[in-house]
């Protein structure tokens, strides 16, 4: 526990507390696909994007339900809402050519494959998110921390009477100050350490009324 004291006479000292909060952001993120056919137990499979045209084989009657099957998971792949509300493609078609180091054909192999966009990335209040953001929620948590700020305030809270009692004991303060600070001065003028002690004891210790031997001796008589 602490206490706060304030030491202004005339002015009004305001503390103002304010809780240090902290703020944590979920970003949900789709970055690839997987697909599962499930016949029961001892007939379960599962692939990845590059896979799916042999497992739609491997579980489909005919080429044209395989066909028509992909063409519906291609159209879906291709209109991904984000977290703003925006389509984007999560796929792409990518033709490539094979060339045979060993044995260099006269003509390169043409290859066309589908698969997950490389170098996509979502931009949310400046951070990078690798593919399509689908949703952001954000967290505001308390802390155990505080900060404290001391204003002063800047009307006089004393009427003029307490004002000039205020003055007058600052007044009386500095004359003390000054009062010490000249029998300091009387006192290194002198040369006799015996005499600067004694005189230094009747300025800043408080004499007895009578001698006491062993004490202050600033009422004794001198001898």
């Amino acid at each position: 526990m602490r206490e706060l004291e304030n030491i202004n006479k005339s002015r009004v000292l305001n503390f103002v507390f304010r809780q240090l909060l902290q703020e944590f952001v979920s970003i949900t993120h789709l970055v690839d696909v997987s697909f599962i056919y499930y016949g029961g137990i001892e007939n379960r499979k599962s692939c990845r994007f590059t896979g799916l045209n042999e497992l739609l084989e491997n579980v489909l009657v005919d080429s044209a339900t395989v066909e028509k099957v992909k063409n519906m998971i291609y159209t879906q792949l291709c209109s991904i809402k984000d977290y703003k509300g925006n389509t984007t493609s999560l796929s792409e078609k990518v033709k490539e050519e094979l060339n045979n180091c060993i044995n260099p054909l006269p003509e390169p192999e043409i290859i066309e494959y589908v698969r997950v966009k490389k170098d996509l990335e979502q931009v949310h209040e400046n951070r990078k998110v690798q593919e399509i953001i689908l949703d952001v929620t954000n967290r505001i948590l308390r802390t155990p921390s505080l900060v404290v700020d001391a204003l002063l305030g800047q009307g006089e809270s004393l009427d003029c009477y307490n004002q000039k009692l205020q003055d007058a004991a600052t007044q009386n303060a500095e004359m003390q100050n000054r009062k010490l600070e000249q029998a300091l001065k009387i006192i290194d003028t002198i040369e006799r350490p015996e005499e600067q002690a004694h005189l230094y004891k009747k300025v800043f210790t408080e004499c007895c009324d009578v001698a006491q031997s062993g004490g202050c001796g600033c009422n004794e008589k001198e001898k």
